[in-house]
């Protein structure tokens, strides 16, 4: 193939491809021609082993064990409550927030446009010809211009459920007065900046600005039908893991009928719901998406993703609520565990017994339970 590129010149010495090549009176580029002359390199191929033949998980379903779930019935007379989000009357206005963002001369950048090189390149493993790619600037070129003003504040409100006449007038004043007009800072980079900040900026402000209010009445949720007062008897099996363990070894204190085992990620789901746990957690499991939801003062609601029932000699048993997150944590993670913490929080404030843990390994959430377990409190 490589010697029939550079027959038809395709190709430089380098063996990358050439930006222009005209033949029989039409040009394309270099790598445009190669996908003509060999249609098959855009034939997707899928390997044998990657192929599945697994039934849609929204068809699915997982029955639960009843007499697990009657043991957290008490706990969960609270959890099914509705409840409303009430904020602290602050100061600090959104108008304020927007000016200390925005007036941030470093969030404001040009663009350059970038190019992608590509080069054919020779596997050894397997002998074939491969095409290799990697993107950059430009050295030698202008900024590309930006996008026009109002489409560029209409964007930033969208994507910060910011009013427009709040962000006006900051931007505004940076675009005339610190900019000088140069409409090519209200670039793409410019918006994902200043997305970033004022989502991290209110995020923290509000954090710590709500509370829970518990309404006089129940719903009913993936798990619990508010009607009839009872757990379910099955559930889609998606909403408990989008993965399969089909040889986990049956615990008769998990929340569900195993095998086959449940989860959506290695680590660290699958290393908490396949340990032995001590006798003192007598109930335990992943929890179903939507099995609590509480509200998130962004929008929304969130549902932690384990629970356990530990009993203490000398005290009542104990509910441990855990949200596992990576350690590289997005600003939307972080938002979720405030919204956990503080409805934890309000419910040990009403002398419920529950805990809550965030966690990134599983050794910690067993170090958190051994620690349940000796009377200690998070």
């Amino acid at each position: 193939m490589l010697e029939d590129l550079d027959d038809k010149k395709l190709i430089n010495r380098s063996n990358e491809f050439k930006p222009s090549v005209t033949l029989n009176g039409e040009t394309k580029s270099g790598f445009a021609w190669l996908l003509e002359f060999y249609p098959e390199l855009t034939q997707a191929r899928v390997r044998a082993d990657r192929i599945r033949d697994n039934k849609p998980a929204s068809r699915l379903r997982v029955r639960l064990r009843k007499e697990n779930w009657e043991q957290l019935s008490s706990i969960w007379e609270q959890f099914s409550r509705r409840y409303m989000l009430q904020f602290e009357r602050s100061g600090a206005s959104l108008e304020q927030i927007a000016a200390e963002v925005l007036r941030d001369p470093a969030l404001y950048i040009r663009q350059k446009p970038s190019q992608v090189q590509q080069r054919l390149v020779s596997n050894e493993d397997n002998g074939r010809f491969e095409v290799a790619q990697r993107e950059g600037e430009l050295a030698a070129s202008e900024f590309m211009a930006g996008m026009k003003y109002g489409h560029f504040l209409k964007q930033l409100a969208l994507r910060t459920s910011l009013p427009v006449n709040v962000l006006h007038p900051v931007l505004m004043a940076m675009l005339r007065d610190v900019l000088h007009g140069d409409s090519r800072y209200l670039s793409e980079i410019s918006l994902d900046n200043m997305t970033r900040a004022l989502q991290a900026r209110i995020n923290a402000h509000f954090a710590q600005r709500h509370d829970y209010l518990p309404l006089d009445f129940q719903a009913s949720t993936s798990v619990f039908d508010s009607t009839a007062r009872q757990f379910r008897e099955e559930i889609s099996a998606e909403i408990v893991g989008k993965n399969v363990d089909e040889n986990a070894i049956d615990d008769p204190r998990s929340l569900y009928q195993i095998p086959p085992l449940r989860y959506d990620s290695v680590d660290p789901e699958l290393s908490l719901l396949k340990y032995d746990y001590p006798q003192q957690v007598s109930v335990f499991g992943k929890l179903p998406k939507r099995a609590i939801q509480i509200p998130k003062y962004t929008g929304g609601s969130t549902t932690p993703d384990f629970v356990y029932r530990i009993e203490r000699q000398d005290a009542d048993s104990v509910y441990l609520l855990v949200e596992t997150k990576a350690e590289n944590m997005r600003v939307g993670d972080q938002v979720i565990l405030d919204a956990q913490r503080k409805f934890f929080d309000m419910l040990r404030r009403q002398n419920i017994n529950v805990e809550f843990a965030e966690a990134t390994s599983a050794p910690a959430v067993f170090s958190t339970i051994n620690g349940l377990i000796e009377g200690k409190v998070n």
